[in-house]
């Protein structure tokens, strides 16, 4: 197996030997009400930025459609004030005259929503940045009563932690961008061993493209599902 992929494997057994102790360290708090309490907290202050965001695209969305129709209404009124108005009678002039009352009207009537627009989004955003701040550090007090329920564990995870941190180091970076990929799209299985040019996951044939990859630097990407596959069986082939 490759270097690269063992150590891969190996960040992937520390992540699990984590996540166990965290869940451990999860069902401890349980019964914990400050930990309830910091919970619904997060999930609160997560619902109220998730509300924040939708009402100002919302009106993000209405700003621009109200600024591009405040555009084109002020490029009609310059328009009309370009008419020679001596060479109006005195009823086209008055329809004129009513008309572009009328437009400017308008313009001032759209200025105004414009202003409410621009004041609503403005108090959206800082309604999020404190919803946002509300729930990191209700996160942070959390993660503190996490570790503190863990004891004597605290000190495995610091080690695991640190242990985690220098494999990654000596990894490629372009395995660790496929790995991230990977990881924040949440597939399962994310490293696969082939033994025919097929994925043993998704089932999919594997280019010719991938597998060249995959014999020039022991790993690839599958074509088709995206997860990383490296083989030792077909080289020996």
């Amino acid at each position: 197996m490759n270097d690269q992929i063992e150590k891969l494997k190996e960040v992937m057994a520390i992540d699990s030997q984590i996540d166990a102790m965290y869940a451990e360290a999860h069902a401890k708090l349980e019964p914990s009400l400050e930990a309830k309490a910091l919970i619904e907290v997060v999930k609160k202050t997560k619902e109220t930025a998730d509300e924040l965001e939708s009402e100002a695209k919302s009106n993000v969305i209405q700003f621009g459609k109200l600024k591009a129709f405040y555009k084109k209404n002020q490029e009609k009124v310059s328009m009309l004030a370009k008419i020679d108005i001596d060479s109006l009678d005195d009823d086209k002039l008055a329809k004129l005259k009513a008309y572009l009352e009328k437009m400017l009207d308008n313009l001032s009537g759209i200025e105004s929503k414009l202003k409410e627009l621009n004041t609503n989004i403005e108090r959206i955003l800082k309604d999020f940045d404190k919803a946002k701040k509300d729930a990191n550090k209700a996160r942070e007090e959390y993660r503190k009563l996490t570790l503190s329920s863990m004891g004597e564990g605290r000190k495995k995870l610091s080690n695991l932690k640190r242990k985690r941190t220098m494999i990654l180091n000596t990894i490629d970076d372009r395995l660790l961008e496929a790995m991230q990929y990977l990881h924040d799209n949440a597939i399962d299985n994310p490293v696969v061993e082939i033994v025919e040019p097929i994925c043993t996951i998704c089932n999919e044939l594997i280019s010719k493209k991938a597998l060249k990859v995959m014999f020039e630097f022991d790993y690839s990407r599958c074509n088709n599902c995206g997860r990383i596959i490296y083989t030792d069986a077909l080289k020996a082939a």
